[in-house]
């Protein structure tokens, strides 16, 4: 009797129903078996009349209420995204509204191809909007930090490193490179962390142009 009340416990019988079970003269040959959390079914794989074990998945029901959003980091922006780091969700399937989220888990390692690692993102779902297997857009957001800013437009990349171009003083149409080491992007600015002054003057239309020049001139700068 004792191994089949802890059968019963381990499919979820509560003490009630084993109670019922003791004092029926009849026994219901029906069991209610409980799912250990309120959610949606995912998956079915009972029908009536099937025998299964204590090990077979029957139900895959899921809580939907709160969600893990996967998001795939830049190796540039490892420096910038930590775990507790909050972040902005949007969805191609719902224009104009956003999500927030923070940084619960970010892997340890990196894809070789891709050069990106998966970072989760726990984000509260009210109304379930949220799907499983949705594609969504993920911003991550980093405390403000003093300094000076740049146009993305102005920085050009040579190889693994930044530069931007400065006017010379009192030498009209002449331009020097300049290497900055640079923090995350943010509304179509990048922070500089090395590498600039406040105040100080960078080039943004035509880098480009500049920085095939400085190529051409400089092919070591490869």
């Amino acid at each position: 009797m004792r191994a089949a009340l802890e059968k019963l416990k381990l499919l979820g019988a509560s003490d009630h129903q084993i109670a019922v079970l003791k004092q029926a003269e009849q026994i219901n040959p029906y069991l209610v078996v409980p799912a250990p959390i309120n959610g949606v079914v995912l998956t079915r794989n009972a029908n009536l009349g099937l025998v299964v074990n204590a090990a077979q998945e029957l139900f895959t029901v899921a809580d939907l209420s709160t969600v893990w959003i996967m998001a795939s980091v830049n190796e540039k922006d490892f420096a910038a995204v930590r775990v507790g780091s909050q972040a902005n969700i949007s969805a191609p399937a719902y224009s104009g509204r956003n999500w927030k989220g923070h940084v619960t888990y970010i892997q340890r390692q990196v894809d070789p191809t891709t050069r990106t690692a998966q970072a989760r993102i726990e984000v509260l779902n009210p109304g379930e909007t949220l799907r499983i297997e949705m594609y969504v857009d993920v911003e991550f957001t980093t405390p403000g930090a003093s300094g000076p800013v740049v146009p993305e437009a102005a920085v050009q990349s040579i190889g693994e490193r930044h530069f931007v171009f400065l006017p010379v003083k009192n030498n009209e149409g002449s331009f020097v490179l300049h290497e900055v080491r640079l923090g995350p992007a943010a509304d179509g600015h990048y922070s500089v962390l090395e590498g600039l002054r406040l105040q100080d003057e960078v080039v943004t239309d035509g880098s480009f142009i500049l920085k095939a020049e400085s190529v051409r001139q400089h092919p070591e700068l490869h």
